[in-house]
């Protein structure tokens, strides 16, 4: 669905937070060594750096590898959440664990 008006676009800072935990496990990370605050504008950075030019309701697309950005409507995962102001949220998913290609599961 596109709305034809530009809406802003916001993140929870818990999002954030989870994607640097993640980020952080990696033994090569860059912000490994910086202070928190630092490694949090780092991955806003890094979210600005790959926004698309239109963003559109429903769109995935990847942060670094292992975090996926998703679009919705801010709000669309709270219960009777109502607002006048409508925004664009992007709401982070980590993919925690490597492939094992030695078991693998067919699906069609």
């Amino acid at each position: 669905m596109f709305i034809n008006k530009k809406l802003s676009v916001v993140i929870c800072e818990s999002d954030i937070n989870m994607a640097l935990k993640y980020i952080n496990t990696h033994p090569k990370s860059i912000t490994q060594s910086m202070p928190d605050t630092w490694g949090k504008q780092q991955v806003i950075n890094w979210v600005n750096e790959v926004l698309p030019k239109k963003i559109e309701y429903g769109v995935t697309f990847e942060i670094l590898s292992g975090i996926w950005s998703h679009v919705v409507f801010l709000g669309s995962d709270i219960r009777q959440y109502k607002t006048s102001e409508e925004k664009y949220q992007i709401k982070l998913s980590v993919r925690d664990c490597n492939t094992d290609i030695n078991n693998l599961i067919t699906l069609n």
